[in-house]
């Protein structure tokens, strides 16, 4: 007996497999999974994590995911590290070109640094809705940068301005009860002299040898209570040699009350712009350096931190911790301010 003929068209005879497609609640937890780095781990333990890391790292983790980023600036993840005792002074940059723009100082992770290279480099800070003013005088104080006074669109301004330095956002603070233009302004007893941020207030100060100023106190320093101004005694002094008039360097800044000026140009002509600041009791210095790339004139941004031993009344050693070139811009932009805040 023959086998069936397969000529009259029937097809093979196979086994057939069924095909699943997947849930989208399965594909969107598979989607998860691959892309959350740490997805088990509850808020509360990676605030205790974050808290315990530097913040120089703190702009390559905020590239980690969104979730990290809202961590890194909740009200939550500050009070854990003020609790914690690890809060830390931060550099802040600002950078003028048509308006001011904040900087941030942080380490690269080791695996992307340059051979004899720090590290180090000044990360750009989102501020949304900066306020476009052409400021004279910054100060800090805890986690706040006071910026006071200055020009907008050309005329002289009363407004003070807050930088939160934790969620990086600006308010208004009272004004100043006159526009100033260009006003110097230092920080004693927790006030900005003389604005106390507690209450809010302004209070006002005797007239600081006005038969003798010139035009106006574009410098100041507190120095042993106060240059010249002693704010206890409510008098104005000469203290030191360094009388209102004739004041001092631009280059300069008070660590431990000592006032540092940087006396003389740097080796290389090519130096330009010079700030120096309290960095948590190290002193930084900031510099500019002109050069010429692809047929245009760039800026490049040095930054050096020197940590500073005191070895007798009148003998203070320093010794350069680190020194690099941290950032690179147009040569419109300038070097304007750098100080550091506690956050």
């Amino acid at each position: 007996m023959s086998s069936p003929s397969r000529s009259s068209g029937e097809e093979p005879l196979t086994k057939k497999t069924k095909r699943t497609t997947p849930s989208p609640e399965l594909s969107h937890t598979r989607r998860r999974r691959q892309s959350s780095p740490i997805p088990s781990l509850p808020n509360d333990l990676l605030l205790s994590c974050f808290a315990r890391i530097s913040r120089l790292y703190y702009p390559t983790l905020s590239l980690v995911s969104k979730s990290f980023r809202c961590l890194l600036s909740s009200p939550e993840f500050h009070q854990t590290r003020s609790l914690s005792g690890r809060t830390e002074s931060c550099l802040y940059v600002c950078l003028l070109d048509s308006n001011p723009r904040w900087f941030t100082l942080f380490q690269k992770p080791k695996r992307n640094k340059e051979k004899n290279s720090s590290g180090k480099l000044l990360a750009p800070i989102p501020i949304p809705k900066s306020p476009e003013v052409q400021w004279q005088c910054v100060v800090s104080i805890g986690s706040n940068i006071y910026a006071i006074g200055g020009q907008v669109r050309g005329f002289p301004s009363s407004d003070i301005w807050v930088l939160d330095c934790h969620c990086h956002a600006w308010r208004k603070a009272p004004s100043m009860r006159v526009e100033r233009d260009s006003p110097a302004a230092n920080v004693f007893d927790g006030k900005i002299y003389i604005f106390d941020p507690k209450t809010q207030t302004w209070e006002p100060v005797m007239c600081p040898l006005a038969d003798k100023c010139i035009s106006s106190i574009c410098r100041s320093a507190v120095i042993e209570g106060g240059v010249a101004y002693k704010p206890k005694e409510d008098k104005w002094e000469v203290i030191g040699g360094v009388s209102l008039v004739l004041g001092w360097d631009h280059y300069y800044c008070v660590i431990d009350n000592v006032l540092y000026c940087l006396r003389g140009r740097l080796e290389f002509p090519s130096y330009g712009c010079v700030k120096l600041a309290d960095y948590g009791g190290k002193l930084a210095v900031l510099w500019t350096q002109f050069f010429r790339s692809g047929g245009c004139n760039k800026k490049r941004i040095w930054c050096a931190v020197i940590v500073l031993e005191r070895r007798s009344s009148e003998e203070i050693w320093g010794t350069v911790e680190w020194h690099d070139h941290v950032l690179t811009v147009p040569n419109s932009y300038r070097l304007e301010f750098g100080l550091a805040a506690t956050v």
